[in-house]
């Protein structure tokens, strides 16, 4: 089907069939269509599956839907599918096919990991570029690497492990915290405004350690590090629950004492259980705007934990509060609620296991209904459903009976006009030239719109559409990069994508950067650039601008990125794409290597 014009826009309800307990279960969602909506741009699914992990299994090459050019972005297109693996291995599932996909995102995601690796072992999220290793993601990478390793399925250095885990203890201080080295991303590990960073910092290391412990030697900082988050007092409900996780990963506390700590922290809105770090929070509505990417990370950790503990009735009250907040491709809204919300998900399936023998009916209240039965034959098969569509609510009905558990999900996906989605940011382009000289440049600037109210300090990429005719200099944005104002370039078909740490909070953020003329262009069409923010993408600003051109001005010129007149003969996009093409074929022959 032809592309529609307009913007991209989803709506995912999921519904948790639990026959455990009864014999009969009915449940309504209702999705909105805009009367705005692009005319025939609108597609209604309801998806079906016995396997809690299903979506998530067949969503793995969508859960990454932004560039991977962030050494934490990247382990997105690896953690999940170290989580799957477990689980497919744990239940006997693991057939042919998914084994060779899973392999593959496996290979592609650890050797690309391992281009943001320092000497000393450690990682950051732009390798280094950045001054130093960063320990919050030298751990995250620590304990996905050991997950790899105890697969089977691939060959991790476990020298990479060892000196990833010798980084993370000449980090420990003498009371058996850790002391955070380098940028830490992930802000809340930080604490927040409740206090020092150390608890919450050190329970993640100690987790990645625990995992680790086969394959380095840990042990003595294991203890002193257990010890420290023994003796302190977690202060919110976040640092709590990362102090149970990493307690009962290292063994030194028991299932009751787990359970105890962590359902005292919990809310519940029967049949569901969460965790917030809001107190007197009410639940949100699935999908609702208030739903924070924290309560997601703490409802995992306290799913695992509580799994772990074998307190199984409670851990599903958790699972399917996560489960009803998840998109259609089986991930969450960030890298670390995704990363520990699918962790979660993995190990309660596995524990858990697969008994079901339902019938289930669905139904928008109108003329359609259709009848489906989902057996322990069938669970892992995600069956889908076109349902009709038309402006307005879109009600979706689910009736059941049998026993076992089931997830239904519904996504509705539609485009609007433009004009119909506020952006978050203004962006502006400008492209400047010397007279008839084949050498130019193009500035990018970005201006938050406050009514959006952009994430404050939110990493950013800037992405630059180029007029047909015209590249960019690799020379002129290299020197962009030298110069601190990015942290990354990639050159795609016709457009310049510029990796930012962050985005000023109420002025201009301005890159730029030389171009080349490469051949003539008659009736040169219009390019489109964008501005959004890295983990939350909807947050976005958008320009189609006309080809026109104006003359440098002694305040641009004098700009990083920008020699105006020098005529570069540096490879442009066109020497890019043979480039990617090199390293795709690289990492290919990695993984050909790594089974061989």
């Amino acid at each position: 089907m032809a592309a529609k014009e307009g913007i991209p826009m989803s709506d995912t309800k999921s519904i948790v069939v639990d026959l455990t307990g009864t014999d009969a279960f009915s449940e309504t969602k209702t999705l909105s269509l805009p009367e705005m909506a692009v005319p025939d741009s609108a597609r209604l699914a309801v998806s079906v599956v016995g396997d809690l992990l299903g979506p998530t299994i067949s969503g793995l090459e969508r859960l990454l839907r932004i560039p991977t050019g962030c050494g934490e972005q990247n382990m997105i297109t690896l953690a999940p599918n170290v989580f799957v693996a477990k689980y497919l291995l744990a239940v006997g599932k693991m057939t042919p096919d998914l084994r060779e996909r899973i392999v593959n995102n496996m290979v592609v995601g650890y050797g690309r990991e391992l281009t943001y690796r320092h000497e000393d072992g450690s990682f950051s999220a732009f390798g280094k570029s950045d001054s130093s290793g960063s320990t919050w993601l030298t751990a995250f990478v620590l304990r996905v690497f050991a997950e790899v390793h105890q697969t089977g399925l691939v060959a991790v250095d476990t020298g990479v492990m060892t000196k990833a885990a010798e980084f993370l203890l000449a980090q420990q201080q003498s009371d058996g915290s850790f002391k955070s080295v380098g940028k830490v991303i992930h802000q809340e590990m930080m604490g927040g405004a409740s206090g020092s960073s150390a608890v919450p910092l050190t329970a993640y290391v100690t987790a990645a350690l625990a995992k680790a412990k086969d394959v380095a030697s840990v042990a003595g900082g294991l203890q002193k590090a257990a010890n420290f988050l023994e003796q302190v007092s977690a202060t919110t409900t976040y640092t709590a629950l990362l102090r149970a996780h990493a307690l009962v990963l290292a063994g030194l506390w028991s299932d009751e004492q787990v359970a105890t700590e962590v359902l005292a922290l919990s809310s519940t809105a029967l049949p569901r259980r969460f965790w917030s770090g809001s107190t007197g929070v009410s639940d949100p509505a699935p999908g609702a705007y208030g739903v924070k990417t924290m309560d997601v990370e703490m409802t995992g950790y306290g799913v695992l934990a509580l799994t772990m503990a074998n307190r199984l009735t409670e851990a599903f009250q958790g699972a399917s509060w996560l489960l009803e907040r998840r998109s259609a491709s089986g991930g969450f809204s960030s890298t670390q609620d995704t990363v520990v919300a699918l962790n979660a998900l993995a190990t309660y399936a596995a524990t858990v296991g697969q008994n079901v023998d339902l019938t289930l009916e669905v139904s928008n209240g109108g003329s359609f209904q259709q009848t489906l039965q989902i057996t322990s034959g069938n669970a892992d098969v995600l069956q889908t459903l076109a349902l009709p569509v038309a402006a307005g609510e879109l009600p979706v009905v689910v009736e059941s009976s049998g026993n076992g558990v089931a997830l239904v999900t519904a996504e509705l996906q539609y485009n609007l006009p433009d004009s119909a989605v506020p952006p978050c940011y203004q962006i502006e382009v400008d492209w400047f030239s010397q007279d008839q000289e084949t050498s130019s440049a193009v500035q990018a600037c970005s201006l938050p719109v406050s009514d959006c109210a952009p994430s404050a300090g939110a990493m950013a990429i800037i992405s630059v559409g180029l007029f047909t005719g015209y590249g960019a200099s690799l020379q002129s944005l290299q020197a962009l990069k030298d110069a601190e104002v990015i942290k990354r370039f990639e050159l795609n078909d016709q457009r310049v994508d510029l990796y930012l740490e962050e985005l000023h909070e109420s002025s201009k953020t301005c890159v730029q950067f030389n171009i080349t003329r490469e051949f003539r262009v008659w009736n040169v069409q219009p390019a489109a650039s964008m501005v959004y923010e890295y983990y939350k993408p909807e947050a976005r600003g958008e320009l189609l601008s006309s080809f026109s051109t104006q003359v440098f001005t002694d305040e641009v010129s004098q700009l990083p990125g920008i020699q105006p007149s020098v005529t570069t003969t540096m490879p442009t996009a066109a020497s890019a794409a043979t480039a990617a093409a090199f390293l795709t074929t690289s990492l290919l022959a990695f993984a050909v290597h790594a089974f061989a």
